[in-house]
């Protein structure tokens, strides 16, 4: 069984883990809309959300969504999947920053996810 730490104990080491794996300050913001996204909803992942939602509300740019998830994910911070076509919403899961590497709750369908995990490194 997986382990599960609270939300305040993953704040606390998302900023330690920050010396390590710095994040601009778009990436960062994203990363705490996903996590209030991700308390709101109970911690059911995935979480199914449209980048034009996130771009409205962290008032950026969709192109800046993208670029701040993209380091998200190369810094080990989520797990994401386009949606389908265009016009599904995306898919994250949030990796723990207590238990790295970890899911914070759910399991991913590795399939979807290792190919965009793999078109984002190319």
């Amino acid at each position: 069984m997986p382990r599960v730490s609270g939300w305040m104990s993953e704040e606390r080491h998302f900023f330690m883990r920050l010396t390590r794996h710095p994040l601009n300050a778009s990436a960062q913001a994203l990363w705490h809309v996903l996590m209030n996204k991700a308390n709101s909803s109970y911690w059911r992942f995935p979480l199914k959300i449209h980048t034009c939602e996130l771009a409205g509300i962290l008032n950026v740019s969709v192109s800046t969504v993208k670029a701040a998830r993209k380091d998200l994910l190369q810094g080990g911070y989520l797990i994401f999947a386009n949606g389908k076509g265009g016009r599904q919403p995306a898919s994250y899961y949030l990796l723990s920053m207590v238990y790295e590497g970890q899911l914070l709750f759910g399991l991913p369908n590795t399939e979807t996810f290792e190919t965009d995990k793999q078109k984002t490194k190319s």
